[in-house]
């Protein structure tokens, strides 16, 4: 008899698009192996909604964002006692939060652009507040949904948002990093244009990067990933300035898995399929 998968995705909100496209994928890479389902979550009704699951199922989480990816669906489920991929409820809330990931990035001695928060300058060049440009940046999210490039900070809104220095590069590496614990897998690095503005845009390109580069985004998203006790897959994105500094900016913990994102283009080049990284995914997420 088949294990059971239910996909949550998102039935609304911003990333609702990245949310189905994910789905659509994973639901085809399960269907044959598993006993799987499609479930539609929206915001104001998935505590209702998710009362339809059965306790022998695994929920494996395309939910991008919000109550999907904030914590509170991971809680209610582990509550519930209910199986579900990726990380657990109190990880996925401090890596929904750019101010405690980059807090996190600095206490592992991880280079992040300078980042003004709550009225205060944070970042190895703390005492500098004459920064002319930030990348604003909703407090909240894991897309590129909100960011601006500004020259003055917004004090009004500062509990909303962070203000992170600009970065002089183009370059943006992904890198996904796969399994939980000493197991934990780094994907090979996906670099390519950077496309800060421009929500959900891919440029499939594949800048090439030296050895040096990759060495450091791999040892990095491993190490953010196994000191939060990150489970499943994670994705940690880089920015390579002009004069080749790596820099830390976000880590999702529910990344977008269509079979043209970047951790599943990832994975293919590390010599991994779509189904075999998904498989892998929900395989974790039995592991107590």
């Amino acid at each position: 008899m088949k294990k059971k998968c239910c996909i949550l995705m998102n039935a609304d909100g911003l990333e609702q698009r990245a949310s189905e496209f994910s789905a659509k994928d994973i639901f085809g890479a399960v269907q044959d192996v598993y006993d799987a389902s499609l479930l539609k979550l929206s915001k104001n009704k998935w505590i209702k909604q998710i009362e339809v699951i059965r306790d022998n199922a695994v929920c494996f989480l395309a939910t991008h964002g919000d109550f999907g990816e904030n914590g509170s669906l991971q809680k209610l489920l582990e509550v519930k006692k209910i199986i579900h991929t990726h990380s657990p409820a109190i990880v996925c809330g401090i890596l929904l939060n750019k101010h405690l990931s980059k807090l996190i990035y600095e206490s592992l001695g991880i280079k992040t652009p300078p980042w003004y928060f709550g009225g205060n300058v944070y970042g190895r060049k703390s005492s500098n507040k004459q920064i002319t440009i930030w990348v604003k940046k909703p407090l909240f999210g894991g897309s590129k949904i909100g960011i601006s490039k500004v020259n003055k900070i917004d004090e009004k809104a500062s509990d909303l948002y962070l203000y992170e220095e600009y970065v002089d590069g183009y370059i943006q590496i992904s890198v996904g990093v796969l399994g939980s614990g000493k197991n934990s897998l780094p994907l090979t690095p996906y670099a390519r244009k950077r496309c800060l503005f421009n929500a959900g845009k891919l440029y499939i390109n594949d800048i090439k990067i030296n050895k040096a580069v990759v060495k450091i985004c791999k040892n990095w998203a491993k190490q953010i990933h196994i000191s939060l006790g990150c489970r499943g897959i994670t994705k940690t994105d880089f920015l390579l300035s002009k004069d080749n500094t790596v820099w830390a900016i976000e880590t999702d913990a529910i990344p977008g898995l269509s079979k043209d994102n970047a951790v599943s283009i990832g994975a293919k080049k590390s010599g991994l399929s779509f189904k075999e990284l998904i498989n892998i995914i929900i395989e974790d997420a039995y592991v107590e």
